[in-house]
Parts: C-alpha cells; sequence; structure tokens
C-alpha cells in the first residue's frame, strides 16, 4: 500500500506546469549551459594534482567522457566531500567497464546511496554522469552511464540551482537516437516528481539494480481520464 501510494502520488507530479516552465527555462543555452554551472572547478584548480605534462589535457577534457578517474571533484567542495567524489568516479568507472570489477551493481548502490546520505553530493554526481555520457567514444560505457542517470533521477534531485543546468544538458540529449534519446527524455520527466517531491524513500536494492542491466527503462504513454497524455516512466522494478 505504502510503495502504491507513493507511485499515485509520484504520477500525480508528472507533467506539471513547473516544470514545463522550468524546461522552457532550462533551454536557454546564454544561462544554462552546463559548462556555465558556478561552481565547477576552474582548470587550474581541477589539474592541480596532476603531473605538469598532464594538466592541459585534463583541463581541455574536464567535462568530456575519460576512462581515467578525475584528480578532483569537477564542483567545488570541502576536502572530506571532495574524496568521496573520487571515489564516487572509480564506482561509476567501473559500473560502466571502464575499470574492472566483480560487482557492478553494489558499485550503483553505493553511488546512489551517497546521494541519498549527503544531498550536498547529488549536483557532484549528477555532473560527474554528464561528463561520463558526453563524446563517450564506448558504446557500451555510455550506456551503463545512462542507466545511472536514469537512477539517479528516480532516486535524489539535483539541487534548485543546478537543476536547470542539468535539464538543459539532458533536453540537447532528448533527440539522439535509439535508447541514448529514450533515457535522456525519460530523465527529463522523472525529474519533474522528484525535483517535486524529494528523494525517495526507499534505498535502491542489488535486484533492482541488476535489472536494469537486462531490462531498460522506457517512457509509456499513459491516458488520463482528462484526454491528457502524458509519458510515465517504466523502470525495471515496476
Amino acid at each position: 500500500d505504502e510503495l502504491e501510494q507513493l507511485a499515485m502520488e509520484r504520477l500525480a507530479k508528472l507533467a506539471s506546469a513547473k516544470h514545463k516552465e522550468l524546461i522552457e527555462q532550462a533551454k536557454d543555452d546564454s544561462v544554462y549551459e552546463l559548462k556555465k554551472f558556478y561552481k565547477i572547478r576552474t582548470n587550474e584548480d581541477f589539474t592541480e594534482p596532476l603531473p605538469e605534462e598532464e594538466r592541459a589535457i585534463a583541463a581541455k577534457l574536464k567535462l568530456w567522457s575519460r576512462q581515467k578517474p578525475i584528480p578532483k571533484s569537477l564542483l567545488k567542495l570541502g576536502d572530506e566531500q571532495n574524496r568521496t567524489a573520487m571515489r564516487i568516479n572509480r564506482a561509476i568507472l567501473q559500473y560502466c567497464g571502464d575499470m574492472s570489477t566483480s560487482f557492478p551493481a553494489t558499485l550503483a548502490q553505493y553511488m546512489l546511496v551517497k546521494g541519498l546520505e549527503d544531498p550536498t553530493m547529488c549536483d557532484e554526481i549528477y555532473m560527474q554522469l554528464c561528463k561520463h555520457v558526453y563524446v563517450n567514444p564506448k558504446p557500451e560505457s555510455a550506456d551503463r552511464a545512462w542507466l545511472l542517470m536514469c537512477m539517479a533521477t528516480k532516486t535524489f534531485p539535483p539541487s534548485e540551482a543546478f537543476s536547470p543546468y542539468l535539464l538543459n544538458f539532458l533536453i540537447k540529449h532528448q533527440t539522439l537516437p535509439g535508447l541514448p534519446g529514450n533515457y535522456a527524455r525519460l530523465c527529463i520527466v522523472q525529474l519533474d516528481a522528484t525535483l517535486e517531491l524529494g528523494p525517495t524513500w526507499f534505498k535502491p536494492n542489488l535486484e533492482e539494480i541488476q535489472c536494469y542491466r537486462k531490462r531498460p527503462p522506457v517512457l509509456a504513454p499513459i491516458h488520463l481520464v482528462t484526454g491528457e497524455i502524458i509519458q510515465y516512466p517504466v523502470t525495471p522494478d515496476l
């Protein structure tokens, strides 16, 4: 009964007027292009831990997909959160197959739980996921990162300040062919409920996470009694 009530609450929040207004606002590249978010580290700050000869390429590809760990968090964070961000980044790389691991689902769960435990890490997680899917030359790696994005947008919201930047990124990717475009559209829809209602009440379990790889989430049209048609996320746990 509790799960059904939560599902109905989130269904009621889909396609809200407030979210539609936010989407229109987020389309303004002059303000909300992802790279313009004010909390992103400067190139000098981001590459400071690296050897001199590696800094130029790391700075150039700061927000582009790379199959190696980041030297610092992408956003300006305190020392402890920076260490957490670097652990999250390794978890993302391992889940996506860019680094070896025997238990990928546990790494996805780690990322999601960190976002639930510490809301100040949510923007960093989303920024890292955007980085990982952007111009990723490995389709399977990009696909797994999109699955993480789908899980994240269902689990916890970005901050109010970061949400239009994240939506701007997703809007630009929603017209991609195949599954990536579907994932981007699904994330936009899921953010409607997540931004309004806040993080989920339930810790993501390993079985559900494993199902994402077997049965990718999709959008399904729902016909309301008002005659309106909304797109409803159908995720593996449904």
